[in-house]
């Protein structure tokens, strides 16, 4: 319901701006919703698998952004793992604020990828990678200071590498282990 009533808002926005803003807070949303969307539905009530919570969460991010419109193919990758409301809630938000930032650097008329995969470490640790080969921006603080709160409260530990696109790693504990 209240993704409903941010998508009327956002149809109804007077600019572009506010409309991306609304676009953006509607993918946060989505993304807690279906973490305990995910959870309901789960045998237990506590875990689910963290692979089709990802691709859910990327399918819809990719349609909030008209990525098949835009020529912008995003995909998702996960080992099966156990994931309950502490760990998906932050992972979801941080995937969101990734992807989001990802599509961002896409301007104009620029095709490409983006890649997210959460991966387990040889160290039983897990990786979280979000990759995109657009132009990178020096300019997305805004969305840094989310992510790296985000990183902060899953105790992990954040590495950005930018040249031919943009790579964010996070480092970070893994709840199974």
């Amino acid at each position: 319901m209240i993704n409903s009533l941010i998508s009327f808002e956002s149809s109804h926005a007077a600019n572009e701006e506010t409309r991306e803003t609304l676009r953006n807070l509607h993918g946060r949303v989505y993304a807690l919703g279906l973490v305990h969307q995910r959870l309901m539905q789960s045998s237990d009530l506590a875990t689910f698998d963290i692979r089709a919570f990802l691709d859910d969460l990327c399918a819809n991010l990719a349609s909030l952004s008209s990525a098949d419109t835009r020529g912008i193919k995003l995909t998702a990758q996960a080992d099966p793992l156990p994931a309950d409301l502490d760990f998906a809630g932050p992972l979801g938000l941080l995937v969101t604020e990734l992807v989001t930032a990802a599509f961002a650097r896409f301007g104009g008329d620029r095709t490409g990828e983006i890649s997210v995969s959460l991966l387990r470490t040889i160290d039983t640790r897990l990786a979280l990678t979000v990759k995109d080969d657009a132009p990178p921006d020096a300019d997305d603080a805004g969305q840094s200071r989310i992510v790296r709160a985000l990183v902060a409260q899953v105790g992990g530990e954040l590495t950005l590498t930018r040249g031919g696109g943009t790579t964010a790693t996070i480092t970070l504990p893994n709840p199974d282990a």
